[in-house]
């Protein structure tokens, strides 16, 4: 009778065994037409962690990491994947392995996946299963550290680490200004700092001319030796040292800049492509310029205000070319109706003096030619309202005022200048063959009253842009200018069809640095490379 439930029950064994080697293929099979379809062509590997044996029951084994070390067998654990059927906590001999699976294409390393029976009692973890909402310790752990690493992130991008030098300096890179979408800037209202002495600091308090921690722009041309702005440094204004007012450099030293201007920045208006860096080597080495003065242009068809993206990249190439090759850069909101676009001008200034204004080379001109505002009710408070918002970000950098009749009367800005700022110029423009005399009074009357010139704009011929050079009047302002210190800027670089363009029309190819030829300069091109070079005219 014993031999007979023996042999019976062996029987019954060896029917839940191949039932389970039957199992076993299916999920095999399954496994298999899986992992070709994610990538047919990857050799893959099915195998059991220990062979299945049918003619022996099963034997408990001690459970546990070091238990299973001993053994030598692989630690594992629940990988959110189960795949249904016997309990490997309950039966270890039947463990399926499925080692490279699609060439590791769903992780990095060999997942462990274990059939089981027994939904609280999920694989060897002994922690629950993920159908039932539950997950392993180990899982449990990474969450954990996931959610710790996520908040340190979010806590150094909310509250940066800030140099202590700096004090409570904004971080650079926070709450600034979108120059594409005013809406959303910082408003700034106008504010009053206290009185400067209208004297130079003194050399030690002024900035190294080692760039201080700026991530942008990555130039290296203030370090560039024998270059203007390695030579030269910080500018300021010098009021009382000289007879007249004067812009020095960092070692106190008289300087006149002589460069260039830009010609509107405008999409559609034909100077874009002069707007590139090869543009400005060229200017550079073979023009042998100073300074150079970026129009961009406001208001008008394709101006900043229609065309922001467009007209600031333009921008930026210019800035940028200056600082690599070390010259001066006077960054100029060129617009006639500046106080129809304040907004505009207080989020472009913003942006710009953020990423700037550590930089000895710039120079702000926040409105190139008022027209017939007045200067008490409009064009003062919206310069100081701009000057409140460079100073912020550039406590150093000169910043240059225009005035009413198109910036030429310097003469009732110096009768009620802005106060409260130090290193604050005032522009003046002209246009040979037609401003004379009376104009270069204004100038003498603006110098006589204590503020310093400087001629962002002129031209040989008509005011209009256009006409033939008038030189003998042309050599009588360069003289007026020269004897006096005075910097300036001519109008413009361009290949228009008009007189006070320096190239002949269409002459220019864009982006070579091949130096323009002789036989492409128009009359005014002629004498102003004269003048840059020191040759006679």
């Amino acid at each position: 009778m014993a031999a007979a439930a023996a042999a019976a029950e062996n029987k019954q064994y060896l029917s839940v065994t191949s039932t389970v080697a039957t199992t076993l293929s299916e999920v095999t099979t399954v496994a298999e037409d899986i992992a070709m379809s994610v990538a047919p062509e990857t050799p893959i590997h099915l195998g059991l962690k220990r062979p299945v044996t049918t003619n022996v029951p099963p034997t408990r084994k001690p459970q546990g990491r070091r238990a299973r070390q001993q053994r030598g067998e692989r630690s594992s654990g629940c990988f959110y994947f189960c795949c249904g059927g016997r309990s490997a906590r309950n039966d270890p001999s039947i463990d399926v392995v499925v080692a490279d699976y699609a060439s590791k294409v769903a992780a990095k390393q060999p997942k462990h996946y274990y059939v089981h029976e027994d939904p609280k009692g999920c694989c060897v973890c002994r922690y629950g299963c993920p159908k039932e909402g539950k997950f392993p310790r180990g899982a449990r752990i990474s969450m954990c550290l996931g959610v710790l690493f996520l908040a340190g992130i979010s806590t150094a991008l909310l509250f940066p680490w800030r140099d202590p030098k700096e004090g409570n300096k904004r971080d650079k890179y926070n709450n600034k200004a979108d120059p594409f979408n005013p809406d959303l800037s910082p408003t700034y209202a106008p504010t009053k700092r206290p009185t400067l002495s209208p004297t130079p600091a003194p050399q030690a308090n002024r900035p190294s001319m080692a760039p201080t921690a700026t991530p942008q722009p990555t130039i290296q041309g203030i370090n560039l030796p024998g270059s203007v702005v390695n030579k030269h440094g910080w500018l300021s204004v010098d009021a009382t040292s000289f007879g007249i007012p004067q812009i020095v450099d960092e070692h106190g030293e008289i300087i006149q800049l002589k460069g260039m201007s830009m010609f509107w920045s405008n999409t559609g208006w034909g100077a874009e492509k002069f707007w590139t860096r090869e543009a400005v080597k060229i200017l550079v080495e073979d023009w042998n310029i100073e300074v150079i003065r970026a129009s961009l242009g406001a208001e008008d068809d394709g101006g900043y205000v229609d065309e922001p993206s467009e007209n600031f990249d333009r921008l930026i190439a210019v800035v940028d070319a200056a600082l690599e090759f070390g010259i001066y850069c006077v960054i100029d909101w060129h617009s006639h109706y500046a106080d129809e676009y304040q907004d505009r001008a207080e989020s472009f200034f913003t942006f710009v003096a953020g990423i700037y204004g550590r930089y000895p080379n710039i120079v702000y001109e926040p409105w190139n030619e008022p027209v017939d505002q007045s200067w008490t009710t409009t064009i003062k408070p919206y310069h100081e309202t701009i000057i409140s918002i460079v100073r912020r970000e550039a406590p150093y950098n000169i910043i240059l005022l225009g005035s009413r009749q198109y910036s030429q009367r310097v003469d009732e800005a110096a009768d009620d200048p802005v106060t409260g700022y130090d290193n604050i110029a005032y522009t003046f423009h002209f246009y040979a063959a037609t401003h004379a005399d009376n104009y270069r009074d204004y100038v003498l009357t603006a110098l006589s009253r204590g503020v310093a010139v400087m001629c962002t704009e002129f031209g040989t011929v008509r005011a209009d842009g256009d006409g033939d050079v008038d030189l003998p009047e042309t050599r009588i302002w360069m003289e007026f200018m020269n004897s006096r210190n005075i910097s300036w800027m001519n109008w413009a670089v361009s290949d228009r069809d008009e007189g006070s363009a320096i190239l002949k029309d269409g002459s220019y190819t864009p982006n070579f640095d091949i130096p323009w030829p002789d036989s492409d300069l128009t009359d005014s091109g002629t004498i102003i490379k004269a003048y840059l070079n020191d040759e006679d005219v």
